[in-house]
């Protein structure tokens, strides 16, 4: 099995906690909730982007965190209520480049739910950051499944860290729900 099947496989729990959490604690049809999930995303962007950067150029793809980073403070600081940035982003320490792997699976595998997000939310909402990966996935996701696809070797660091993403996001969006409400 190709590290991409076992990725989708061995994630598909942390993945669908990762879901229901943006469902409860960030719906995103509501403004409180949209803002939420753009704080959530902006924390996960910042403190993964090192290791986002570095995933893409071993999958032959072009850098876009920082770009993203900035695409998620403008709608958020368009929001005509909420104006804060989030507090407390981190990066994370040297990661190995299979785990760079797992989580660059994440990221990019969730801008995929863009296309549908971006009909979901205030029609007053800014959205930069979804508009910004609708354009890009159709580019991205194919490398990256093909990528991941080459792959044959157990990768259980990958698999490992892409589960740590999964539980990362859905805690930070019920973190997030906590302070914004």
């Amino acid at each position: 099995m190709n590290l991409r099947e076992q990725l989708k496989n061995k994630t598909m729990t942390f993945h669908k906690a990762a879901e229901e959490a943006s469902a409860k604690y960030a719906p995103i049809d509501k403004p409180s909730g949209y803002y939420a999930f753009l704080c959530c995303m902006h924390r996960m962007y910042t403190k993964y982007s090192t290791a986002l950067d570095k995933g893409s150029a071993i999958m032959k793809l072009p850098p876009r965190s920082q770009q993203i980073i900035k695409a998620l403070k403008v709608d958020i600081s368009g929001s005509p209520k909420y104006n804060h940035l989030p507090k407390n982003s981190t990066t994370l320490p040297f990661i190995s480049e299979q785990s760079l792997l797992g989580i660059s699976y994440v990221f990019e595998g969730s801008a995929l739910g863009s296309h549908i997000l971006i009909n979901r939310i205030p029609a007053e909402a800014e959205s930069n950051y979804l508009k910004r990966l609708v354009k890009e996935t159709p580019l991205r996701w194919p490398q990256t499944i093909k990528f991941l696809s080459n792959i044959e070797n157990d990768y259980t660091p990958a698999i490992t860290e892409a589960c740590n993403v999964f539980k990362d996001i859905a805690e930070t969006m019920k973190e997030l729900s906590i302070e914004i409400n």
